[in-house]
């Protein structure tokens, strides 16, 4: 078991990031225009270097009750709703063509390879990968293959639904488990490594 993720996943992990904010920078140019690329470029890159520097600090490692890393998870989640329900999010999300919608999240598919890397490099509990009881990695299939379809025939309301659904599901899934195999109090899982 190693103690630190190699430079490889490391750098696997934050081109799947770098892609990800390349690929909602370039939709929000090229369908709101260049003011809504600076927004959205400084809002995730801000949220992005926040959420690095506190880690670097060592506040995602401080688990008394109540652990701090809660307060990144509880943030991150307040951020994404208050940007989807503003004014921008709603002209984005209305703006941008389905397939996209659904398509960007595809970047779920690399990112479950790497973390089932991260958990046979012995720097993830299993439960946390496809290995154990992570299936996000459906969520990213569904999407490119879903993506795909509708860039070329059209995706009825019902299945772009029925793929949020299923796509939220499996997401909560994984944060449930996330926060089960941190090192607090309500510590389900303990095999090592905690998350």
């Amino acid at each position: 078991m190693h103690e630190f993720a190699s430079p490889l996943l490391i750098a696997s992990f934050l081109g799947v990031v770098l892609v990800t904010v390349v690929a909602l920078v370039t939709i929000s140019s090229k369908v709101l225009g260049p003011l809504a690329a600076r927004r959205t470029a400084i809002i995730l890159l801000s949220w992005l270097s926040a959420s690095a520097g506190l880690s670097l600090l060592g506040f995602t490692q401080d688990f008394s009750f109540p652990p701090l890393v809660g307060f990144l998870l509880l943030g991150s989640l307040a951020t994404a709703l208050v940007v989807g329900l503003s004014a921008y999010g709603r002209k984005l999300s209305q703006s941008v063509p389905l397939w996209m919608l659904i398509g960007i999240n595809a970047f779920r598919l690399p990112l479950e390879f790497i973390m089932h890397r991260a958990y046979l490099d012995g720097v993830m509990p299993v439960q946390m990968s496809y290995s154990g009881q992570n299936y996000d990695i459906v969520s990213g299939g569904l999407a490119l293959l879903i993506a795909l379809f509708t860039a070329r025939s059209g995706t009825p309301v019902r299945l772009a639904r029925l793929f949020n659904v299923v796509g939220f599901a499996l997401l909560l899934n994984i944060v449930v488990i996330s926060v089960l195999s941190m090192p607090s109090p309500f510590r389900s899982y303990t095999n090592e490594p905690a998350n």
